[in-house]
């Protein structure tokens, strides 16, 4: 998390204390191995760069759209 935090580049966000972004991480993968509402798909995001690369966003919506059933 913080590696996206850096590449963004956003000042606000550098002042974050890791501390805190390791318990956020945390509470989130938490909550998401509970959440059984509806289907999900894990992206594992950390090899991809769906912001600067045509190839990883096609990546991303070819993941989505398989596990809707639309190919």
């Amino acid at each position: 998390m913080t590696k996206c935090i850096q590449q963004r580049g956003r000042d606000f966000e550098k002042a974050i204390p890791r501390k805190y972004l390791a318990s956020l991480e945390q509470l989130y993968e938490e909550w998401f191995a509970r959440y059984d509402y509806s289907p999900t798909v894990v992206i594992e995001t950390d090899r991809l760069d769906y912001v600067e690369r045509m190839f990883d966003r096609l990546e991303v919506v070819e993941a989505i759209q398989k596990h809707m059933g639309k190919r």
